[in-house]
């Protein structure tokens, strides 16, 4: 793009799309009796073909727990239905709380790990102690008992296209006071 006057800006997001389609297709070849596997932090149109993604290197903080939920509901919107937070935000140390309310959020998620960048406080379940590691404990538990669940709602998704976290308006497009809600999902 450079040689024609132009620069990467062009091209930043589609390289992460092709990136990822690469991968996609390599693998493919690779070991053709197996789905490929791939979680991209970068994309364009068309990602969701290939690779989930995640919301991205967040702080710690309520805030950003709360517009995680609102990223999530956007991506699968926008065709992007695989995606999630690190469990607890990526920057910052969250105390047992906020780490406790991040894992119960991303239960419903269908993207759900744990993870932290290399420069904080060690980040486990169980660094929390009491009652934060039994109520994980159910979580955790939770999720296993909802895999069918998402196993269905990943058909949905690839059938008809629905996201699998879904605004509250979903089943009620016509109540307009739910249009809103950015701190709530199905």
């Amino acid at each position: 793009m450079e040689g024609r006057g132009g620069d990467h800006r062009e091209g930043h997001n589609v390289y992460g799309l092709l990136q990822a389609e690469a991968a996609y297709e390599s693998l493919c070849q690779y070991s053709a009796d197996r789905r490929p596997f791939i979680v991209s932090r970068a994309g364009w149109a068309g990602l969701q073909r290939y690779a989930w993604t995640w919301t991205g290197d967040v702080e710690c903080t309520w805030a950003a727990l709360r517009t995680t939920m609102a990223t999530v509901v956007g991506l699968g919107l926008s065709g992007i239905p695989y995606s999630g937070p690190d469990i607890g935000g990526f920057q910052g140390n969250p105390g047992g709380e906020l780490y406790l309310r991040w894992f119960q959020m991303a239960t419903f998620f269908t993207f759900y790990r744990t993870h932290s960048s290399n420069n904080v406080e060690h980040r486990t379940p169980w660094t929390y102690g009491e009652p934060y590691l039994s109520i994980i404990r159910q979580f955790l538990e939770l999720r296993y008992q909802l895999l069918p669940y998402f196993y269905t709602l990943s058909w949905e998704a690839t059938q008809k296209g629905y996201p699998p976290v879904r605004p509250v308006f979903w089943g009620t497009i016509d109540e307009p006071a739910l249009w809103g809600v950015e701190d709530a999902f199905l």
